[in-house]
């Protein structure tokens, strides 16, 4: 049976659990500051403590919550995007799977920033090498601009600078970059046995953190790029389509929660059953007839 008020649902739920995340978000703002014992936080701390150019150290880590910081912003945004797209009459489901791919994509690479299990070595490695993309992601593009449109050279020139001074930065807290030898541009970033690539290949980050949603990685890479065999393909009444795309974010917003709640040590146990309950909303709009199981069994499914 076709659910009448899918649009409104469906403006609920992305409201709700972005709420939710935003008042999370907050909380593990202030728990990086003062992490709680034991947390994979507090064990990052323990470790700067004392060691040669602590407050480097210290401050790499910082770069890495500044970029998580970023990417929640973005990831916020574009699911704004999605509900003011699904609010729409025109019912246009490409843009707003192109939307919730850029969500999928910042999610991974928070969760490839404050995964919880990794070693100190490993976090600073891959702040590291977030930081140095960052900078020099930009100069490519630059490079192709015509003549005279935004100094494009002289912007080269201060990118290229700043991208050096990370380096010497970098090198001095014992983090080697490799450079690619004709650009200069960054490819990795080793400390101790740490090494992370200056550009993660999200398809296979999309494949780790969000393993049973990775499927929608493809689908929603196939509106992105406009792939025939997506848009020729697409069917069904509206609200599955509303559903196919909704339900996706709520699997992003568990897979975030673990890794940036787990890595400050708070809990995450009302998150998800909050979330799960959004998603069983979902699920009882479009007609669902299978059984809607409770959060901690939906996330051990096809394990």
């Amino acid at each position: 049976m076709e659910f009448p008020d899918i649009d409104l649902l469906a403006q609920r739920v992305l409201r709700q659990e972005s709420v939710a995340l935003t008042a999370a978000m907050v909380d593990a703002v202030n728990a990086f500051k003062e992490p709680s014992t034991d947390s994979p936080r507090q064990r990052d701390k323990e470790w700067v403590a004392g060691r040669a150019h602590e407050e480097l150290l210290e401050g790499a880590f910082n770069i890495g919550a500044e970029a998580v910081a970023t990417l929640l912003m973005s990831a916020d945004d574009h699911r704004q995007a999605v509900a003011e797209l699904l609010e729409s009459d025109r019912m246009i489901p490409l843009p707003a799977m192109t939307c919730a791919r850029a969500v999928h994509e910042a999610v991974v690479k928070i969760c490839w920033l404050t995964e919880p299990g990794i070693s100190s070595e490993e976090r600073l490695a891959r702040a590291a090498a977030h930081f140095l993309g960052m900078i020099q992601g930009g100069i490519p593009v630059l490079a192709q601009l015509p003549k005279g449109v935004l100094e494009s050279q002289e912007h080269i020139k201060r990118v290229a600078q700043a991208r050096q001074g990370g380096f010497e930065l970098f090198e001095k807290i014992g983090v080697d970059v490799t450079a690619n030898k004709n650009t200069g541009q960054a490819l990795n970033v080793r400390y101790g046995s740490a090494v992370a690539n200056v550009v993660p290949k999200i398809t296979d980050l999309s494949a780790k953190y969000t393993p049973q949603m990775h499927f929608i990685w493809a689908m929603n890479s196939g509106a992105a790029h406009s792939n025939p065999w997506l848009i020729n393909g697409m069917s069904g009444p509206w609200s599955t389509v509303v559903t196919s795309i909704l339900a996706p974010l709520l699997d992003m917003s568990d897979a975030l929660v673990d890794s940036l709640m787990g890595y400050v040590g708070l809990s995450t146990e009302e998150l998800h059953r909050r979330t799960h309950q959004r998603r069983i909303s979902l699920m009882r709009a479009i007609g669902n007839g299978g059984e809607l199981v409770d959060h901690t069994t939906y996330r051990r499914r096809d394990t």
